[in-house]
């Protein structure tokens, strides 16, 4: 059996890797128009890559349902033992599961050794120009032409294109007839109708709230970063892919309450406290001075601002500052094993399918557990 892979991405390389594992005697090529192996992985988790987040949770991902049929009830015991079958430690940090060396430069040479090891072919810098399906799958390369009996498609999105990223399978899966949910940012900066340029690289934790007609979509506490077309920050990265699972038609509002931990009448007896002392600069006794001066500009009362600092959405920031693309081949053209409903023996994997999770790891999981599911199924 030859199994081509198109994308050196995490997806891409645990495919060849558990299928080598499975079947030791078949031919595996991987093929990726980036020069370097794994190029998006140096970038993962501050550079430290965030494997796997502990809590294996459906609900972390757009379409749960499926997520879990494909992690089929496995816990998190079974895949770390499955990355421990290859020699590869792991630490955990309360709920996120790195490498042991805390490297993503490691990990990244480690899985080079371990393809190598099981005779993996890598074709890097090679771009994949199309793809025909008969009684075999011919693969057309800037290489030439290869010939597999299957073929596994995890070229991921379209996120970060210096790091390999560009989205351009898309086009040759539409044109096999794949019907792609739109491609959309995720895990991004969002960009507001005010500007608060004056509050630029300030950090406050705070309780974020993802407002939409006044019901609450998606909130979570953690830091938020001001940026000066707009805000930043974890909290802020998993509202904006809820925004790109919605659409972006709509009106959003994000709602950030700076002292989540206190309540208003807490805050207001400070406030006072605070206004004996130094008066009218009593906030820059509360917040930085910047936040300070901004919360004073906006009027009215300030605890209550404090408790309810409001932006209005205006737009998701590029692919480039996205961590993940929302979007993709849209489960409906997969069976249950991932395998095309069009193309017999033609695969999908990680990224490229309509799957996005949360910050925290459990994007590269689902690059694991959709590479498992691969392996077994082909």
């Amino acid at each position: 059996m030859r199994v081509g892979i198109v994308g050196a991405s995490a997806s891409g390389i645990y495919v060849a890797m558990l299928t080598k594992r499975l079947h030791p005697d078949w031919g595996v090529a991987l093929f990726d128009h980036a020069p370097k192996l794994a190029k998006k992985l140096y970038a993962t988790g501050n550079g430290h890559c965030n494997l796997l987040n502990a809590s294996i949770d459906p609900g972390k991902y757009s379409n749960p349902d499926f997520v879990a049929s494909v992690i089929d009830g496995r816990p998190m015991e079974y895949w770390l033992g499955l990355l421990g079958e290859f020699g590869i430690p792991t630490t955990r940090i309360g709920d996120l599961i790195y490498p042991l060396t805390y490297s993503a430069a490691s990990y990244v040479n480690a899985l080079a050794h371990i393809l190598q090891k099981q005779g993996v072919s890598i074709h890097l810098g090679c771009n994949v120009t199309g793809y025909r399906v008969s009684d075999q799958i011919e693969l057309d390369t800037t290489e030439g032409r290869f010939t597999f009996d299957r073929l596994v498609i995890a070229c991921g999105g379209k996120s970060q294109r210096n790091l390999g990223s560009d989205g351009s399978l898309f086009g040759v899966l539409s044109d096999h007839g794949y019907a792609i949910s739109p491609l959309l940012p995720g895990l991004c900066p969002i960009k507001t109708i005010e500007q608060p340029k004056s509050l630029d690289g300030l950090r406050h934790k705070a309780l974020v709230k993802l407002i939409q007609k006044g019901k609450t979509l998606y909130e979570e506490r953690g830091e938020v970063l001001f940026r000066k077309d707009g805000l930043s920050g974890i909290a802020i990265f998993n509202s904006a892919s809820s925004i790109a699972r919605r659409g972006l038609d709509d009106e959003y509002d994000i709602a950030i309450d700076l002292f989540p931990d206190m309540r208003a009448t807490e805050l207001k007896e400070i406030a006072e406290r605070a206004k004996k002392t130094f008066g009218a600069n009593y906030l820059s006794a509360i917040v930085e001075k910047p936040l300070a001066d901004y919360i004073a500009r906006l009027g009215g009362n300030a605890i209550e601002v404090m408790k309810n600092l409001r932006f209005h959405f205006s737009a998701l920031s590029s692919f480039e500052q996205s961590q993940v693309t929302v979007g993709g081949v849209k489960l409906s053209e997969i069976s249950a094993n991932l395998e095309s409903k069009r193309e017999n023996g033609v695969f999908f994997a990680g990224e490229v399918l309509d799957v996005d999770g949360l910050c925290g790891g459990f994007n590269l999981g689902w690059c694991l557990f959709s590479a498992a599911r691969v392996a077994e199924s082909l």
